[in-house]
């Protein structure tokens, strides 16, 4: 499940049916795909009123039957379970790529290309990686998660083969491969840890202003998420599915201006719901 801001004119207490109670609001559309390897994809948008724990879990409550999902880690998810009374019996997975962009931002690129590039790259970035440098091991764990998408994209659904089948080759192929670049990555961020991040009363936190701090304390305190989908087959390793849906929102966001209603979030949603799961049926 994926969200994204939809302004209209009611919610911020304006326009035609303006309202002063909802004025502080900031609606959300939300999205819920199937699974990456489901043979009959589908994707559900609906309107939210904002982007609260008690709006998504309103969202949520009749998925009576999920035992899984799939977030980019914003925290209103795991809000939204306790109150549906369901953190223990749904498992959250957080996104692989939401974590990995944290990498990317804290890396001077530049200077890491030009490392490289040189012919004694090798042995520098050797040295410092044994140094526990950052830059160059966030580097090598960009290159491993490389790796392990490479991995992922050899298994692939095969036409009639049975959903029981396709998990077992999956989950197989990620004990084998995927684990050890998992394992040496974990590696990675906890030497670094005792450089970048130390223990607070809720968990990790960063122990100075350095850029890599994020994306360590972020592994290390949602490690057990981020890796969940080592364990079940039927998770992907990020949420690229929905987010290539609820791309849809944002097209829409900035090309309708003065958006009026509630319903009209309402009638959008209803309309991105047939286009998306009648090609479904058509395909």
């Amino acid at each position: 499940m994926d969200e994204s801001p939809y302004s209209v004119l009611e919610a911020k207490g304006k326009g035609v049916k303006a309202n002063s109670d909802s004025a502080s609001k900031s609606p959300y559309i939300g999205c819920i795909t199937s699974s990456h390897y489901a043979q009959e994809p589908f994707a559900i948008y609906m309107r939210l009123e904002s982007r609260s724990g008690q709006s998504i879990a309103k969202a949520l409550n009749e998925w009576t039957n999920v035992d899984a999902i799939s977030i980019d880690g914003y925290a209103g998810y795991n809000t939204a379970l306790k109150l549906l009374g369901r953190e223990s019996r749904i498992k959250v997975h957080r996104c692989l790529i939401h974590w990995r962009r944290t990498l990317y931002e804290a890396l001077n690129l530049k200077a890491c290309e030009e490392l490289i590039g040189t012919p004694e790259g090798e042995a520098e970035i050797r040295r410092r990686l044994n140094g526990g440098v950052a830059d160059v091991a966030f580097i090598s764990v960009i290159g491993a998660l490389g790796k392990i998408y490479a991995y992922e994209r050899s298994i692939v659904r095969m036409p009639g083969e049975k959903e029981a089948s396709y998990l077992d080759r999956a989950l197989q192929m990620r004990k084998a491969k995927v684990k050890p670049l998992i394992d040496d990555i974990d590696k990675l961020m906890n030497e670094l840890a005792g450089r970048y991040a130390k223990k607070g009363k809720t968990g990790w936190e960063a122990s100075g202003a350095s850029p890599f701090a994020k994306g360590i304390v972020h592994w290390l305190n949602h490690r057990e998420d981020i890796c969940r989908f080592l364990e079940d087959a039927r998770l992907s390793p990020d949420t690229n599915a929905v987010e290539r849906c609820i791309r849809a929102v944002a097209v829409g966001r900035r090309s309708s201006f003065f958006k009026q209603t509630n319903e009209y979030m309402d009638t959008q949603c209803n309309a991105w719901n047939a286009e998306r799961n009648g090609q479904t049926k058509r395909h």
